[in-house]
């Protein structure tokens, strides 16, 4: 991503994968932490205190900035290769489950892993369309 250019020059397919990657493993993180807290009940729930106004204020910069790269990943690369590897925020989501949490994982988790891996492989190995369309004269 570090050696992209912003006007679309030299689009780099590799560094949209790996943005939308990233993106992927935010969601997951977000989604892992909120599944943890929706057990205790939406009738325990209090305002957050002043003490984690860092805390809200980070998680909301995290969120924007993983937006703005699912954006500029759309932008450089073809929707059906991206959209495959945002999936893998479901793989994310299994590890930072079981890591942070120690929540089990079990077979069919695994093998619905395993399909997504797969498909991400099997996207991956495609060459990417040029577009037939010529540009307009400037």
């Amino acid at each position: 991503m570090v050696g992209a250019r912003v006007d679309g020059a030299g689009d780099d397919v590799g560094a949209a994968l790996g943005a939308s990657l990233g993106v992927s493993a935010q969601h997951a993180q977000d989604g892992a932490a909120s599944r943890r807290r929706r057990k205790c009940g939406p009738w325990f729930a209090v305002p957050p205190g002043s003490a984690h106004a860092p805390h809200i204020v980070g998680a909301a910069i995290l969120a924007t900035i993983s937006l703005l790269l699912l954006s500029w990943a759309y932008a450089r690369a073809e929707a059906q290769i991206l959209a495959t590897t945002e999936y893998t925020g479901f793989l994310w989501a299994m590890m930072f489950g079981w890591y942070f949490y120690a929540e089990p994982v079990t077979l069919p988790t695994i093998a619905g892993a395993l399909l997504i891996v797969a498909a991400c492989l099997i996207v991956a190995r495609k060459t990417p369309q040029l577009d037939p369309i010529e540009p307009a004269a400037a």
